[in-house]
């Protein structure tokens, strides 16, 4: 029971901090409504395990002069957060708040407007899911398995995941042919031709996805003379 408290209060407060878009102890302990040395203890666990919250400034109280810490929500944490199913509720508020995590969050508006939200969420829910369950995973192996006693460090992975979850959204379609899709997908081939009509109406996020297609032959050039130079060398042997 103690646990699920723990957790249940962990959830509030990273859904307070993406709905608020940041707060200070004192705020948090309100809206949560727990102790504010409770809601200390679980901001140091958040931070500390899954770098999942961080002190995003200092502001100085007119109390002696004192600094109080400003929380805000790491992208790691969003995940964590939207790994919940309860979370998806309030998406459209936190799209709104954390417009600088991600690209489809900075254009949600748009998203939603060109009747695109349905499409946008049902992809966001899945590969949610699935960050979030990695993160979890690898701090309990990381930590409780190899017994390591330093918290995982999620920082230096922040833009790699941002760049997962935007690829997955707006660039999906070039792992498959489009004759692949026109034939075995038609209605999900379909749903990518009015996806891409409506989102090339948005120069940035036109843009976004021509670039996916660049790198995307980039790397299919450097596998083409991989495969060359292994050719030349299984005929040499």
């Amino acid at each position: 029971m103690k646990t699920q408290k723990m957790i249940d209060t962990d959830y509030k407060i990273l859904k307070t901090l993406a709905l608020e878009g940041e707060a200070d102890l004192e705020a948090l302990a309100q809206k949560v409504g727990k102790h504010y040395t409770s809601i200390m203890r679980r901001l140091k666990f958040l931070e500390k395990e899954y770098n999942a919250v961080y002190v995003s400034r200092l502001e100085t109280t007119p109390r002696k002069g004192r600094e109080r810490k400003i929380y805000n929500l790491t992208l790691t944490g969003l995940f964590l957060l939207l790994g919940l199913r309860s979370s998806w509720k309030y998406i459209d508020q936190i799209a709104e708040k954390q417009q600088d995590k991600l690209l489809i969050f900075k254009k949600w508006n748009f998203l939603v407007k060109r009747g695109l939200r349905n499409y946008v969420v049902d992809t966001l829910k899945v590969i949610m899911s699935m960050i979030a369950a990695d993160i979890i995973r690898d701090a309990l192996i990381k930590k409780r398995v190899f017994g390591l006693k330093k918290p995982v460090d999620y920082k230096k992975t922040e833009f790699y995941l941002s760049e997962i979850l935007d690829r997955a959204i707006l660039c999906p379609f070039f792992e498959k042919s489009p004759e692949y899709m026109r034939e075995e997908e038609p209605e999900e081939w379909e749903r990518i031709k009015r996806f891409l009509k409506e989102v090339k109406k948005d120069p940035e996020i036109w843009d976004y996805i021509m670039g996916c297609l660049d790198e995307n032959k980039r790397l299919y050039s450097r596998f083409l003379e991989t495969i060359g130079k292994w050719e030349y060398i299984l005929q040499k042997i």
